[in-house]
């Protein structure tokens, strides 16, 4: 499940290259979220050294550095495997953790909302690991988003 404990990336952007790289091998296009704004419905083809490559529905190439992905949404039936939270040390330690471990506590059938770089997603928390969690959007909607918990802003449960 990739290099997570020898690079200082290890509390979101490897673990959005985890996801990244199995999304890869389902081969289904995904809407990537990215820090710098905008969307993009991409065919993933590479996920290599922190780099997403992509296609486009033109054809066209795309390039991205995990470090900008904020979310990735794919099709539910795209089964993906987290990597279990651990306790962080270092830069990770103060945003990671304490937001991980938020989250994990929420109840499973309770509606969040959860506002993140230049994006936003209402729904059920389906999975919590290491630096991502993963959504499934609320009123049946048939989406999962795997979102960089580094890289959320606000949190907001529906009462």
């Amino acid at each position: 499940m990739g290099a997570f404990d020898q690079s200082i990336c290890d509390c979101c952007v490897c673990p959005m290259q985890c996801v990244l790289d199995q999304l890869e091998k389902v081969g289904d296009p995904v809407t990537i979220s990215t820090i710098r704004g905008g969307t993009d419905i991409v065919t993933i083809t590479n996920v290599e050294d922190f780099i997403l490559t992509g296609e486009l529905a033109n054809q066209d190439e795309i390039y991205f550095p995990i470090c900008n992905v904020s979310a990735v949404e794919f099709n539910p039936e795209s089964k993906i495997d987290l990597k279990p939270s651990v306790k962080n040390t270092g830069v990770c330690s103060c945003c990671e953790d304490p937001a991980n471990k938020f989250i994990t506590a929420f109840d499973k059938n309770q509606i969040v909302n959860i506002n993140f770089l230049d994006g936003s997603v209402s729904g059920f928390v389906v999975d919590v690991g290491e630096g991502i969690v993963v959504m499934q959007g609320g009123n049946g909607a048939s989406f999962f988003s795997a979102i960089s918990i580094c890289k959320i802003n606000q949190l907001f449960i529906e009462v």
